[in-house]
């Protein structure tokens, strides 16, 4: 009921990398946020599903999306889950994100080196 009421706002974020350049168009600022979460997971039984969930950053094994929100803090993308052990910066180089030209990008040092071509980054 409550996707069904965000979506009929308007208020859900995309989840669909291609689709990302469109809904950012429409945001009137241009301005961006792009960065990582984590949440954590119980431990996985399988030696091998450990390794791969385990985020030295947050010495436990999680879970990771990117984010992508307005300066004012409401959310426009959320990518789809990855294994704590992937790289923020590799999830949005393995997505693809296409951002608006002359659009603005604050990002953190988890995203250093990454730069879509046509955007300003802080």
């Amino acid at each position: 009921m409550l996707n069904q009421t965000l979506g009929n706002e308007h208020q859900l974020p995309e989840r669909t990398p291609s689709k990302l350049e469109t809904v950012l168009t429409v945001c009137p600022s241009l301005e961006f946020i792009l960065d990582g979460t984590e949440r954590p997971m119980n431990r996985p039984k399988d030696n091998a599903d450990r390794k791969t969930y385990y985020s030295g950053k947050k010495k436990t094994h999680t879970l990771k999306n990117n984010v992508i929100t307005e300066r004012d803090g409401k959310v426009v993308f959320l990518s789809d889950t990855y294994d704590g052990k992937k790289h923020d910066k590799k999830i949005a180089e393995e997505e693809g994100y296409q951002f608006p030209s002359d659009s603005t990008l604050w990002q953190d040092t988890g995203f250093q080196g990454y730069a879509p071509e046509g955007v300003k980054i802080e």
